[in-house]
């Protein structure tokens, strides 16, 4: 009986962490499509004027800090997905310990039960 409780925390834990790591890189695809979209409505208000030059530097201002703000988010996501992954595996690995372990009490117990 205690197995089955066993198996299906652990799947339950795992169909958790999948989905939170679904949940990240779509969200991911969604702060991207979000940045371009942002830099597009900004190019199309943005149109030519007397001082196109300002304009130009501008726009290409805003383009560079766009990028740099998609990129730094992007890395962010991918440490944290690294470090979820990296949690995951800890923790499945002292589940594995764990489980090793309430294997071996039967039969330690039954041993110094005989012995006694």
């Amino acid at each position: 009986m205690r197995m089955d409780e066993v198996a299906t925390s652990k799947k339950s834990k795992q169909n958790k962490e999948s989905e939170k790591r679904e949940l990240l890189e779509t969200t991911g695809d969604k702060l991207c499509r979000e940045a371009e979209i942002r830099v597009a409505k900004r190019s199309r208000t943005s149109t030519g004027s007397a001082n196109e030059d300002a304009g130009e530097s501008t726009l290409n201002d805003l383009l560079e800090f766009e990028k740099w703000y998609h990129d730094d988010d992007h890395k962010y996501h991918m440490e944290r997905l690294k470090f979820d992954n990296e949690e995951q595996l800890l923790r499945r690995q002292q589940s594995t310990q764990l489980e090793s372990i309430v294997g071996i009490m039967p039969q330690f117990l039954n041993s110094q039960q005989n012995r006694i």
